[in-house]
């Protein structure tokens, strides 16, 4: 058996990623978009607002997408030859409280309208997962407070051998789609302002180096979304003459 189903096994049973030691590293390199790879593209605009008065995730007269998609992508640190998978934290803040339309944990309003992939199928200047073989692997939702949430996604190659990532190279993560279904049963927050950070990701290795490498700061181009403009979350970009430090806003979301 290929040592990468092996390790796929573990992943997806466990539900970690890798059971290795703490990071040696760790780089600036996170990205967070909507619809697009954020960090090689020119689309500067990280808000996404919502009339959040209708269930529909197209357009019924062009077919457009309505959903929410947010991709993230990692800037590679260092070349690494057994990159087998990788583990991503997420976080989600709602000014004035969560509400039902971002309960998406189970057993929520809206439980069952996030949805994920690992290779993501939009058009990107950010490059998908190295070879060919299939990736898998399972999200977690936690409410952690009244106004926010923790969002949990871990993946994994599901067969084929490890694969080498190259130092510098911007990489898709994950493709992470919000729906709209539920939105008229489920209406409260929808409409208020929220901010949404990648905090980390961590890139597994093979154990034959068993050190997993965890970035866990922005890119260039920044790790955060808004929702509904933001206002009031300390989001970066959500008031202009607001400057919060990447410290203080990782702070709210531990």
């Amino acid at each position: 058996m290929k040592k990468a189903l092996i390790l796929g096994a573990m992943l997806l049973a466990g539900g970690v990623l890798l059971a290795l030691s703490a990071s040696t590293a760790s780089a600036q390199g996170l990205h967070l978009g909507w619809n697009t790879c954020r960090g090689l593209s020119a689309n500067t605009n990280i808000n996404r607002a919502f009339t959040c008065d209708n269930d529909l995730d197209e357009d019924p007269s062009t077919l457009a997408p309505l959903t929410q998609r947010m991709i993230g992508s990692y800037i590679a640190p260092v070349s690494i030859n057994d990159f087998v998978g990788n583990e991503v934290v997420l976080d989600y803040l709602i000014a004035g409280g969560r509400g039902s339309w971002w309960n998406l944990a189970p057993g929520g309003c809206r439980d069952g309208a996030a949805s994920f992939n690992f290779r993501n199928t939009t058009a990107t200047p950010c490059v998908n997962w190295p070879g060919a073989a299939g990736v898998g692997g399972n999200m977690t939702i936690e409410n952690v407070g009244a106004d926010r949430a923790r969002i949990k996604l871990i993946g994994a190659y599901s067969s084929g051998t490890p694969q080498a990532l190259v130092a510098g190279t911007e990489y898709i993560s994950f493709r992470l789609v919000i729906s709209n279904a539920g939105t008229l049963a489920c209406n409260a927050g929808c409409l208020s302002a929220g901010c949404i950070v990648l905090n980390s990701i961590k890139l597994g290795q093979f154990p034959d180096n068993p050190v997993p490498i965890i970035i866990g700061s922005p890119g260039p181009k920044g790790n955060h979304l808004t929702w509904q403009g933001g206002v009031g979350t300390n989001c970066p970009g959500a008031v202009p003459t607001q400057k919060s430090s990447w410290g203080q806003l990782k702070s709210l979301y531990r």
